[in-house]
């Protein structure tokens, strides 16, 4: 569902900007992206979906708030960005070329440091109370609208609980995004 809203977006998007981008113009995009298979990157998401499956475990969510608990976005892939652009069928095609196209995973910031850490005998704690912030500050306003402050401390204690036993890596955000010049035609 959430791919097909996407991919409607994508290329009404595609089809209003032609009407505004002027002929030989060009336009610049970053787009938020999953690996080629749809998969994500980051292995937060997949930390935050067990602090969700604890708390659904221990009776803490209703359902209304289990539905409620998501990221309302959908990461395309590179097939997603290209699919419009390669079909012959969509109206909007014969206005953009493709110039240029990198597909790019930029490296989580915090692994450095957590490599350091780990050679030193260090304490990651300080660190994952970043990454947390990291991510909460990325997530807060769609789960704030879902849960009350109550629920929304157990949802991070769960979080935290998770990393502080497996580690900065369970909450590695390494983001992935396609870069790509679309060139207006005639």
């Amino acid at each position: 569902m959430w791919q097909e809203a996407s991919q409607n977006d994508w290329e009404l998007f595609l089809k209003h900007r032609a009407n505004e981008v002027v002929k030989g113009g060009s336009m610049v995009l970053h787009i938020q992206s999953s690996k080629c298979d749809g998969s994500l990157n980051e292995t937060f998401p997949v930390t935050c979906q067990r602090a969700k499956a604890r708390m659904i475990e221990a009776g803490e969510l209703t359902e209304e708030e289990i539905m409620g608990l998501c990221i309302p976005e959908y990461p395309k892939s590179l097939a997603d960005v290209l699919e419009p652009l390669c079909n012959p069928k969509k109206e909007f095609v014969k206005h953009w070329t493709v110039k240029e196209l990198h597909h790019l995973v930029l490296p989580c910031p915090f692994m450095d440091e957590y490599e350091d850490i780990k050679a030193s005998d260090g304490d990651v704690v300080e660190l994952i109370e970043r990454q947390l912030r990291c991510c909460y500050s990325f997530m807060s306003s769609s789960i704030d609208e879902v849960l009350d402050d109550n629920k929304r401390d157990s949802f991070w204690a769960h979080v935290r609980d998770i990393a502080l036993t497996e580690g900065p890596k369970s909450l590695e955000a390494n983001y992935a995004g396609i870069l790509i010049v679309l060139s207006r035609n005639f």
